[in-house]
């Protein structure tokens, strides 16, 4: 478990998934390269006060997550709020199939997975969970 006074941990292999959903967003990657990036970095979400993660549910467009590719990202948004980070994978894994997740939601380079995209990409991109869901207060 981390706290707020912990720095984030590195990104992983030196990607950074705002860069890459930036180059998702022009189409110039391909949207299993963009799952492939979420799915190994470290990713932030508010986190409520039950046990759970807030989502979502806009009439005609489904339910969705917002996760954020920073903490510094998240707190902009956000404001001063409980947060906990997890690798992309394990969110993926942890959401039910029709839930989709929204990256860094209204900044220029959000991105989307719809609900049960992730699942459908080559399996052997996703790496094995390894870390545990890691909480904190801003």
């Amino acid at each position: 478990m981390r706290t707020s006074n912990e720095q984030p941990p590195p990104s992983v292999g030196g990607l950074d998934l705002a860069r890459v959903a930036r180059l998702f967003r022009d189409q110039e990657v391909e949207p299993a390269t963009f799952v492939a990036c979420f799915k190994i970095s470290t990713i932030y979400a508010v986190r409520p006060e039950q046990p759970g993660i807030m989502v979502a549910d806009l009439p005609g467009m489904g339910r969705w997550v917002r996760m954020y590719s920073s903490l510094e990202r998240l707190s902009a948004q956000e404001g001063a709020t409980n947060w906990m980070s997890m690798l992309g994978a394990e969110a993926i894994d942890l959401l039910p199939p029709d839930i989709g997740l929204v990256l860094d939601p209204h900044l220029s380079h959000a991105a989307a997975i719809p609900p049960r995209t992730a699942s459908t990409i080559d399996p052997t991109l996703a790496p094995p969970k390894a870390l545990p869901i890691r909480k904190g207060t801003m």
